[in-house]
């Protein structure tokens, strides 16, 4: 299998190694929008996640510093899309796209040099490390979306972005180390906390009064 190595026999099972690991939490240096990716061919598409990181035209466009796409850029890819294939005008990034074998393993020799140097699960969530050598971007993990997280960077509370159609990345400053903390609460927790306490509340309050009902009647 190519970039994998064989490592050992145990039980009539055949161990393999892959030789292109991707540590959780790395970083991108190219961007596309979800616009594009509807071009591209589905065949292509698994391999294209690893040259670069999908996000929403709103969020390109609200982190256009790193991603590198104006407001018209959005416009105009907003345009294609309700055009169906028909004059388009965006000239994409992943037209100049190159798919095989060779390619996947430089993709991911690029994400691993560009990855976290820790990465931690824990009971609320996980946390990681990552020096940015570079400048200010957006750092991706493979962990589902969803509305119960929230992140912390370097102690301070970060949004956390829908990329990759349905994962999670968080900005880091450029040129810094930085600690990045995910905290998962299930969503409606607190509020079915306050809705168990007012129900215990008043089912001791229901108790105390059939208590005090059937004590004064026993006095009769």
């Amino acid at each position: 299998m190519p970039g994998w190595s064989y490592l050992k026999k145990i039980k009539g099972y055949k161990i393999y190694k892959n030789d292109y690991y991707i540590p959780m939490g790395f970083m991108y240096d190219t961007y596309l929008t979800m616009f594009e990716l509807l071009d591209i061919e589905d065949y292509y598409k698994a391999d294209t996640f690893l040259k670069a990181m999908m996000l929403s035209g709103t969020d390109a466009l609200k982190y256009s510093k790193i991603t590198g796409y104006s407001k018209k850029d959005v416009e105009t890819l907003r345009h294609d899309y309700k055009a169906k294939q028909k004059d388009k005008k965006f000239k994409s990034k992943a037209d100049s796209f190159v798919y095989g074998k060779y390619n996947y393993f430089d993709d991911c020799e690029k994400l691993r040099k560009n990855s976290c140097y820790e990465f931690k699960y824990n009971n609320e969530g996980f946390t990681a490390k990552i020096n940015n050598k570079g400048e200010d971007n957006l750092l991706f993990f493979s962990v589902p979306y969803d509305e119960g997280w929230n992140a912390y960077v370097n102690g301070k509370e970060t949004e956390i972005v829908r990329a990759n159609a349905g994962f999670m990345a968080v900005k880091v400053d450029g040129h810094k180390k930085s600690s990045i903390i995910f905290k998962y609460i299930p969503p409606g927790f607190h509020t079915g906390i306050i809705i168990t306490a007012v129900c215990g509340i008043i089912f001791f309050m229901y108790i105390a009064v059939l208590f005090f009902l059937k004590r004064r009647r026993y006095k009769k």
